[in-house]
């Protein structure tokens, strides 16, 4: 079995923590999201492997859409405030953007 190799802690990018944390423990949590609108709908955790899932079609998305970044272009992401700002913003990170902040908190009634 080849042996992980990992960058010294606090030289590496939070994407590169996810990819790690996925390759190494899958199964880890990383958060409880909601199913709906209401307390009682519940949650599902929600695991590393689907969180690096996530991060890696979101930047397929990008590349097909805008194509890669090599000036750190702007792009910004307007939805729901839950773990889909994370996705994006790892996502920019992994394909050369930057995250726009202008960040629209709409209440959800």
């Amino acid at each position: 079995m080849a042996e992980h190799v990992v960058a010294p802690i606090g030289k590496r990018l939070m994407v590169q923590v996810i990819d790690d944390v996925a390759d190494r423990d899958p199964e880890r949590k990383v958060c409880a999201v909601p199913k709906g609108s209401e307390i009682s709908d519940g949650f599902f955790d929600l695991t590393f492997r689907e969180l690096a899932h996530a991060v890696n079609y979101m930047s397929w998305w990008i590349v097909e859409a805008f194509g890669r970044s090599s000036t750190m272009e702007t792009l910004t992401y307007l939805g729901a405030n839950d773990i889909r700002y994370l996705v994006m913003v790892m996502a920019c990170n992994k394909t050369g953007y930057k995250v726009g902040w202008w960040i629209c908190l709409i209440p959800s009634t």
